[in-house]
């Protein structure tokens, strides 16, 4: 019972870094894209990755752009506001992944880009590829999550 006991007390001692998944936030552009390079100690597949494409609203823009000159003659605001209503609908999930990178630009203090932010807390700029993000964060930070 003792050995029990004292497993438990040095688990709650574990930092909370070690205990819960890591989350790695991606901030690029599509022109970028996100990549993998083999390395030795490559991201866990537990981590929860997220990638942010901070174009992604000006891409969205110049679809509804394309679909309102094909289809709406000018002057019709009827028909302008059907269509508006109908792309904004369809594409519902695109604009709320699009307010979520605004909300992690500023949440994780995003001055630059490329950027990968380990737990919301360490930052590396300059690269897309997670793993080689991941070997730069283990040397910050000391230690590996698994």
């Amino acid at each position: 019972m003792r050995k029990i006991s004292l497993f438990f007390f040095i688990a709650l001692l574990l930092p909370v870094t070690l205990i819960q998944a890591l989350t790695v936030d991606v901030f690029t552009i599509s022109a970028l894209g996100v990549r993998q390079s083999v390395v030795l100690n490559p991201l866990p597949k537990t981590a929860n990755v997220h990638i942010f494409k901070l174009d992604k609203l000006k891409q969205l823009q110049n679809g509804l752009n394309q679909i309102v000159k094909s289809s709406v003659s000018e002057g019709d605001n009827h028909a302008l506001k059907k269509v508006t209503m109908q792309w904004v609908s369809s594409h519902e999930n695109d604009y709320k992944k699009v307010a979520s990178t605004a909300q992690g630009i500023y949440r994780d203090n995003i001055t630059e880009i490329p950027a990968i932010i380990f737990n919301h807390k360490y930052s590396v700029l300059g690269t897309t590829d997670l793993n080689q993000a991941y070997q730069i964060y283990l040397n910050k930070v000391g230690q590996k999550h698994e």
